[in-house]
């Protein structure tokens, strides 16, 4: 449900081809606008957190390759055990 409101301003050359684009694709222009937005901000932002959640997992699949782990390790902690490796 839609509770927020806000308004945008427009040249009206840019304003004109919205209106075309949502005519074509049977949409009203703030339903374009955010989809829009939904494409370029949140779908991103989803796509950046798996690569993180990847990221993760290859980073404690290693570390079980190798046999180290850092649960519970602070940085100082680290710094330290890196200077004895």
């Amino acid at each position: 449900m839609l509770s927020k409101r806000t308004q945008i301003l427009f040249e009206e050359e840019n304003y004109d081809f919205l209106v075309w684009l949502a005519n074509e694709q049977k949409l009203s222009v703030g339903e374009l606008v955010r989809s829009a937005v939904k494409k370029t901000y949140f779908d991103k932002r989803e796509i950046e957190n798996e690569k993180r959640k990847r990221f993760l997992k290859e980073l404690v699949e290693w570390q079980d390759e190798i046999g180290y782990v850092m649960k519970g390790s602070s940085y100082k902690q680290l710094i330290e055990d890196g200077r004895h490796r």
